[in-house]
């Protein structure tokens, strides 16, 4: 089973193989091509690959418990939006005349969300506010829209509100 994280350009990902043999060779094929009917290798003893036009991505060696772990990062100039598919594949055995393919895993590759510590003025803007409420208590009534100006999406995780009187930090995205 191949597993890969979320693909942030600029950032890091990990691709994941499970059930492969104890200290088996993974070679792991990307494509920006799609998925559909790929080649069918002989190097790979004929196995079919579900990717058209494939490329080498990487290569890993399983765990004494059959797992392959490999941390990559994905270069700052690939594409935002651009979708990739990957799929594993493992010889049987050692011997390299039989392969078992993963199913393949499809992503695309994303902007990294704009943090607090990276935001200027004008990127988050305040549009309305509703401040102490006659008819309900500040803390089920009291509510501000806030609009985001950039093109990225924005974590608001340690952005610190205040009124002038009190400080409140945002905890959530």
């Amino acid at each position: 089973t191949l597993s890969v994280d979320a693909m942030i350009a600029g950032g890091q990902t990990t691709f994941t193989v499970n059930g492969a043999g104890a200290f088996e060779l993974i070679q792991i094929a990307r494509s920006t091509a799609g998925l559909g009917a790929g080649p069918c290798l002989g190097t790979l003893g004929g196995l079919c690959l579900d990717i058209t036009s494939p490329l080498l991505h990487t290569s890993m060696v399983a765990d004494a418990d059959g797992v392959a772990t490999v941390t990559q990062t994905i270069p700052e100039t690939v594409p935002i939006s651009t979708d990739v598919w990957f799929q594993a594949v493992i010889p049987l055995g050692g011997t390299g005349l039989l392969w078992e393919k993963s199913a393949a895993v499809g992503l695309t590759i994303d902007n990294a969300p704009l943090v607090a510590a990276d935001m200027v003025a004008g990127d988050l803007v305040i549009t309305e506010i509703m401040a102490d409420p006659l008819a309900v208590a500040d803390a089920d009534g009291e509510w501000f829209e806030l609009v985001n100006t950039t093109e990225l999406d924005a974590n608001l995780d340690g952005l610190n509100l205040s009124d002038g009187v009190g400080l409140m930090a945002i905890d959530h995205t």
